[in-house]
């Protein structure tokens, strides 16, 4: 569930500064449509990595909703516990850093107090 938590914060955190960056209220269909689907169908969520092609599997492995999906496919199915360094720890600095971007963004859109 620390994962799930880590990746919706910097899901959440990276929407946040791409509407602040862009201003247009519009730009966040076109992140659901460029972002988001794509995310989804080149991670693990829908498709084991071992079904995929192996040009699908390179993608996959860099990509941050597999991590979620793998923990928690083996939590459920399995009973066993992420290794936090290879999943949780990326997962949190990715957070990390994109609530970094999307505060300062913040930052600059309402300007100093």
């Amino acid at each position: 569930m620390v994962g799930l938590t880590c990746f919706a914060f910097a899901y959440t955190s990276l929407s946040c500064w791409i509407a602040l960056k862009s201003g247009v209220q519009e730009s966040m269909a076109v992140f659901i449509h460029v972002v988001n689907m794509p995310l989804l169908f080149t991670s693990t969520a829908l498709v084991p990595v071992r079904q995929m092609p192996p040009w699908l599997q390179e993608i996959a492995a860099w990509n941050p909703l597999t991590l979620v999906a793998d923990d928690l496919r083996d939590a459920l199915f399995f009973q066993t516990f992420p290794d936090p360094l290879l999943s949780i720890v990326p997962l949190a600095v990715l957070a990390t850093l994109l609530f970094v971007a999307a505060r300062r963004a913040l930052t600059r859109v309402a300007g100093p107090r």
